[in-house]
């Protein structure tokens, strides 16, 4: 019964953790929307490249702040750059024939939940 009652509070503090994590990272995009930028640069250097005409979807602030400062560097790479208003500010995606490279907030978010439950889930060593 003990046993069960740990496993109900690690798992109640897990979800504490997730939740305060995720509006912490809201705040933080908040406060330095310019991260978007470092994702981008990310994914434009990702090995190996995508084949093909690119696409960069961006939410729309995000979009005008990445073509101000990366225009240049997207345009002599050819990817054009696509608003689209169903991005959440922070992450973006890319297309091409080849496939897509999902950046989005929501994706990534839910990479550091399954990580966070997987760690959770799996027999302590002990």
């Amino acid at each position: 019964a003990l046993e069960r009652l740990d496993d109900t509070i690690a798992h109640d503090l897990a979800e504490l953790a997730l939740a305060t994590g995720k509006q912490l990272a809201g705040d933080a995009l908040d406060e330095h929307p310019d991260h978007i930028l470092q994702i981008v640069r990310e994914l434009l250097h990702t090995e190996p490249p995508l084949v093909g005409k690119q696409r960069l979807w961006l939410n729309p602030t995000d979009h005008t702040l990445v073509e101000k400062h990366l225009g240049s560097e997207l345009e002599a790479a050819q990817w054009v750059l696509q608003p689209d208003d169903q991005l959440s500010r922070g992450g973006c995606r890319v297309t091409s024939a080849q496939g897509e490279l999902d950046a989005t907030f929501e994706s990534r978010w839910q990479s550091v939940q399954t990580q966070l439950r997987k760690r959770h889930s799996a027999p302590s060593a002990g």
